[in-house]
This record gives structure tokens, sequence and C-alpha cells, in this order.
């Protein structure tokens, strides 16, 4: 992941997150979840030495692993 990735990774996960992980949680889980997940959490990831990968294809971010 490069820091312009950004944008699209947190839409990524925040779709994934609300389609197949939220509706297992409770209210203040899924607040919790997203107090992790907020703009720029996954760049300063990657400025501590985090590795995040994608997948993609074309120009489209398919998946990510991190």
């Amino acid at each position: 992941m490069l820091p312009d990735d950004e944008t699209d990774v947190d839409a990524l996960v925040q779709s994934v997150f609300d389609e197949f992980v939220a509706p297992g949680y409770s209210n203040d889980g899924i607040g919790a979840f997203k107090k992790l997940i907020t703009t720029g959490s996954f760049t300063e990831r990657l400025r501590s030495g985090s590795l995040v990968l994608l997948a993609i294809s074309g120009k489209k971010i398919k998946c990510k692993s991190v």
C-alpha cells in the first residue's frame, strides 16, 4: 500500500466490515472498531513500519490484507 491508496483502502475496509462483520457485533463493538479505522490510520501504520498488502486488478483494489 502507498499513502495515496488510503482512501480506497478505508472504503474497502468499511464496506467489508459493514456487510460481513458488523452484523455480529453490538453497537459498542461496532463503535470500537470504527474508532480504530479513522482517516489517516492506515497511513500511520505504514509510517510505523507495518506492511499493508493490496490485491489490485487494473487500477482497482480488490482485497486487503494487513
